[in-house]
């Protein structure tokens, strides 16, 4: 008899510590990370603390024709990647951009179309006969204790604010809905100054 509930109190504890640590492992799994599922120019900025404050760390990148990889695809897919000029055509590797906005687009080869300034994007059907493309970067990452907040944002913010300047402004606030808002009135601001 006493070899009977010795067993059955081992197996009881057995099973106790079997849920707790599966219990423990789902909550640190689940609960303690974070997936970000992105294409295009949004990207998402980590709000982590240090030493001296708040630190900015760049979980995503932006698909870019810049990004050498997104580049490669493209040509590959027999699109071409040019600059605009500043009346909205292209011309080769030099040039301005069309309203205001510089940089780099993806064309279907001999074409000004379809100006794409992305690699990535959902829905495209003539960007999707040149290489760009709707998969998207999958980033999933443990939060730590030094993890203070996330900033997802698209280039209407990063093209105005620097990864570091919007993590700062953001932690200065103690509620999601008035950083975002302060986040955003900032980007305006300085777009409006730059016209």
């Amino acid at each position: 008899m006493y070899m009977y509930v010795s067993l059955c109190v081992c197996v009881y504890v057995y099973i106790y510590i079997y849920i707790y640590i599966y219990i423990y492992i789902y909550i640190y799994t689940y609960i303690y990370t974070y997936t970000y599922i992105g294409t295009g120019d949004s990207i998402c900025v980590l709000g982590t603390a240090s030493g001296r404050g708040l630190k900015a760390v760049e979980v995503t990148r932006r698909h870019l024709p810049s990004d050498f990889e997104e580049r490669n695809r493209i040509l590959q897919s027999g699109g071409e990647i040019r600059r605009q000029d500043s009346e909205g055509g292209s011309e080769g590797e030099g040039g301005g951009g069309r309203g205001g906005v510089q940089g780099v687009r993806v064309y279907a080869r001999g074409s000004d179309l379809p100006a794409l300034h992305v690699t990535r994007s959902l829905g495209h059907s003539r960007g999707k006969r040149i290489g760009v493309q709707a998969t998207p970067d999958v980033c999933v990452r443990k939060l730590v204790q030094e993890d203070r907040f996330v900033i997802i944002a698209s280039q209407g913010v990063w093209r105005f604010l620097t990864k570091q300047e919007a993590v700062e402004l953001v932690g200065q606030h103690q509620w999601a809905d008035d950083a975002s808002w302060e986040l955003v009135s900032e980007a305006r601001r300085r777009a409006q100054v730059c016209e």
